[in-house]
Parts: structure tokens; C-alpha cells; sequence
């Protein structure tokens, strides 16, 4: 089931990268637009950006136009697709079960950080990967 699992989560990759290159267009800093379209053309690519690159253009996620309140439905679609949560949905129930998602992965990561995964035992982790699958298929 993983690997099914995984296979719909690869697909709906272009899709997001792609939609997310669109959206750069309409970036008001032409030096940040172009970062992001060079970051999305290399993903396209099969290359990995670098964390910091990533970081550097972190900021324009919480604002138009890409903030998720401002992207068009086919991105918060293809952003559902990514996260197994269903895109069978009007877009405003989307953006909020992609909005509570993400805080969830977020208190997730900063509680592993702040424990470090050195400090977890075994049964810890396999919880955690548990989790994580069930979160997948839902």
C-alpha cells in the first residue's frame, strides 16, 4: 500500500511545481520571481534544491499571490492530491483541511526537534511512522 501510496503522491508532484511556477509570474520582485521560477525549473529538472535556497524564498508562501488563501483552486487541488487528503471538495474546505494538515506537521516536527530522534525509542518511532501512514491514507 506504501508504495500505491507513494506512486499517487509522485504524480501529483508536476502538478504542484508546475502550478507553482505559473503563480511566480505574479510576483511583484522581479529577483524573487526569478529565484522561484529557477528553484521550480530545477525541480522540474529531477535536481533537489539546496535547504537555504528554499528558505530564501520561504517568505512569499504567507502572502499573495501564493499564500494559501490566494492560490487558484487546481493548486489547492493538486496540493490535496500531495497530502492524501481528498480534492473532491469546494476549494474553501480544502484550504482549511490543508491549513489544519499543515499545523499538525508542523507541531510534529518541532516536537521531534525539540527531542531530537537520537532520544526516541524504537516503539517511539515506529508510532510516529504509524501515524504518519495513517495520516497518508486518509
Amino acid at each position: 500500500f506504501l508504495d500505491a501510496y507513494d506512486a499517487i503522491r509522485r504524480d501529483s508532484y508536476p502538478h504542484v511545481v508546475t502550478s507553482l511556477a505559473l503563480a511566480a509570474r505574479s510576483l511583484p520582485e522581479p529577483r524573487l520571481q526569478r529565484r522561484l521560477q529557477e528553484l521550480c525549473a530545477e525541480v522540474q529538472r529531477g535536481a533537489q534544491p539546496r535547504v537555504a535556497e528554499l528558505y530564501a524564498v520561504r517568505g512569499l508562501f504567507s502572502e499573495s499571490p501564493l499564500g494559501l488563501n490566494k492560490l487558484q483552486a487546481s493548486h489547492v487541488r493538486a496540493l490535496s492530491r500531495v497530502l492524501f487528503l481528498t480534492p473532491h471538495l469546494p476549494t474553501f474546505f480544502l484550504r482549511r483541511r490543508l491549513r489544519s494538515h499543515v499545523l499538525e506537521i508542523r507541531h510534529l516536527d518541532r516536537a521531534m526537534l525539540r527531542l531530537g530522534l537520537g532520544r526516541l525509542s524504537e516503539e517511539e518511532l515506529k508510532a510516529v511512522r504509524f501515524l504518519q501512514r495513517r495520516r497518508r491514507a486518509r
